[in-house]
């Protein structure tokens, strides 16, 4: 399929690329993608796709109907089309659709959109839509370089989009709702206070809630338990302080929350794969010579 058969028309501004067809039996294989600033007309009607695609709305207003579902586009809005899913999408007159969009084959990414919750055509919405702006961005670089190693340099580009909307994408609706308000601020306090928080139990008081409802709003909007959110940034600022020349296991430990240095080796290792001496080891020599002076 043609370049002029996958772009839209109807567009004031745009950056796309098209990359030539490469094994058709790839796992994973970007098509096409890029940004679109919409005319006050555009329009889209189809009755399918060919293949995968992935819309993100950065800002501007507009209308989608997906599989016969109406909903109102927003900046976070993400939706997924593809073979047999009807799609009309429409732009506000006044406020112009600004939107990424990335079209792929492969079964690897049939089943990350699924584990995204995009897939049979989705409409969901992103808690953290800078970071979904620049992969597209990252994507669209990569694209338009057109080189030799530009389809495999998108895949792994897309790979880490679709990751990245698992991690971030809610169902559509959520980022209005009360719950998700109570989790960005839980989220919030938790990413202020990693390092000084005693235990989930106080951490859920200090936001005002109970621990039960504390670990429900993780679940169901961070897919993780708060336990879990709480270990990982406590090993991210772990990272940070080991770069540090000299660092201690005990010392840093003890920074980061850990009264025992045994316990959080445990922990260092269970989530980065080695020791904190193993890291520091391989810091160390990797370090510019001037740094362990």
């Amino acid at each position: 399929m043609a370049a002029k058969d996958l772009f839209s028309t109807g567009v004031q501004r745009a950056r796309r690329f098209y990359l030539e067809s490469g094994s058709t039996r790839a796992d994973l294989r970007v098509v096409c993608g890029g940004w679109e600033r919409c005319s006050s007309d555009y329009e889209v009607r189809r009755d399918g796709f060919p293949m995968f695609g992935i819309e993100y709305v950065a800002g501007g207003e507009g209308d989608l109907t997906l599989g016969g579902r109406p909903y109102r586009l927003s900046p976070g809005t993400v939706f997924s089309y593809g073979p047999g899913v009807a799609q009309v999408i429409g732009s506000d007159r006044r406020r112009v659709l600004d939107k990424y969009f990335v079209d792929f084959s492969g079964r690897a990414g049939e089943r990350l959109i699924a584990d995204a919750g995009l897939d049979g055509g989705q409409v969901r919405q992103v808690a953290a839509p800078e970071r979904i702006s620049v992969i597209f961005e990252d994507l669209i670089v990569n694209g338009l370089r057109q080189t030799a190693y530009s389809g495999a340099i998108c895949a792994a580009i897309l790979r880490h989009l679709l990751l990245a909307l698992c991690e971030c994408a809610v169902p559509f609706g959520t980022l209005a709702t009360p719950g998700f308000a109570t989790y960005a601020r839980c989220r919030r306090h938790l990413e202020e206070h990693a390092l000084t928080v005693r235990s989930l139990a106080v951490a859920a008081a200090q936001c005002g809630v109970s621990e039960a409802y504390f670990c429900r709003l993780f679940q169901r909007f961070d897919r993780q338990s708060p336990y879990q959110a709480l270990t990982r940034l406590r090993m991210r600022e772990a990272v940070r302080r080991f770069e540090t020349p000299g660092s201690r296991v005990a010392t840093v430990a003890a920074a980061v929350g850990y009264d025992d240095p045994f316990h959080f080796s445990r922990v260092f290792k269970r989530v980065y794969g080695v020791s904190p001496q193993q890291f520091r080891r391989v810091r160390a020599r990797s370090a510019p010579v001037d740094a362990l002076d």
